[in-house]
């Protein structure tokens, strides 16, 4: 089963759309050694001030957040606040990990940790998006037997059951922070790009691209913004904004988060 088989949603659209978000607060600027680990931390701009104007942008739609683990103990009331406004929340790590690099049990570890941290809040994942965008097989099975319905990796497949767990991959040209984050020209050198950062305006015509060629094929497709990025950036929070107003135009598309795409897909 994939998208060019099947029509999407309870309104059988030709093709679907998951806006999502990755990372939350200091997480990842603690895991790259950034910030002290023993803090303080719990005024992040992405907490205090993205999240609150993000919420209002996104009434009427579900998304997808995908949130670093250590976040329930040091946000709780704004993933509650997320979760509260019908948006789902899926685990991105414990606290932003190189998940390819870790082995196995520190895997299955962090992934305890993390449920558990949010399960106090009363959220349960069902999606994981692995920091870095690799897993592997044996990482995909532990989410599984772990109880998690998707994992949405770097891939250029078809969005899919694979194994028991659904698949909702991602590319790296759908990443605002692959394009455009200053620090990343090392990794888009690697790449074969150019290491010079993309423009505000050269990202909304890849998203557009994307999108169009999503419902042209019949496909699924997922994209994802960073609020540290889109966050101090005027320019990229338009972009946000007419992306979102395109989208939600297209009568032939379905808008929804991970967790519903992959019951449909199951």
């Amino acid at each position: 089963m994939n998208g060019q088989a099947i029509p999407w949603g309870p309104g059988r659209k030709r093709a679907a759309l998951s806006l999502t978000f990755d990372n939350f607060g200091e997480a990842a600027e603690i895991s790259l050694g950034l910030l002290p680990m023993e803090g303080p931390y719990g005024g992040h701009y992405t907490a205090t001030a993205v999240l609150p104007r993000l919420l209002a942008l996104l009434e009427g739609i579900s998304v997808t957040y995908f949130i670093e683990g250590i976040n329930a103990t040091i946000y709780p009331q704004q993933l509650k606040a997320i979760n509260a406004s019908g948006h789902e929340i899926g685990l991105h790590a414990w606290q932003h990990e190189g998940w390819n690099r870790l082995r196995s049990d520190t895997q299955s570890q962090l992934l305890e940790r993390s449920l558990e941290a949010m399960a106090k809040l009363g959220i349960e994942p069902k999606g994981f998006r692995p920091p870095g965008g690799e897993a592997s097989a044996d990482a995909l099975a532990l989410l599984g037997q772990m109880g998690f319905h998707y994992c949405s990796p770097l891939g250029t497949h078809p969005s899919r059951v694979q194994d028991g767990l659904v698949s909702l991959p991602f590319q790296w040209r759908h990443v605002d922070a692959y394009l455009m984050d200053p620090v990343l020209g090392f990794f888009r050198a690697a790449n074969g790009m150019a290491a010079e950062p993309a423009s505000a305006s050269r990202w909304a015509q890849i998203l557009e691209a994307g999108l169009s060629g999503a419902i042209d094929r019949g496909e699924h497709l997922t994209v994802i913004f960073h609020p540290y990025m889109f966050g101090r950036s005027q320019e990229q929070w338009n972009v946000l904004e007419n992306f979102l107003a395109l989208a939600k135009a297209r009568d032939e598309l379905w808008i929804a988060p991970g967790r519903d795409v992959a019951a449909w897909l199951e």
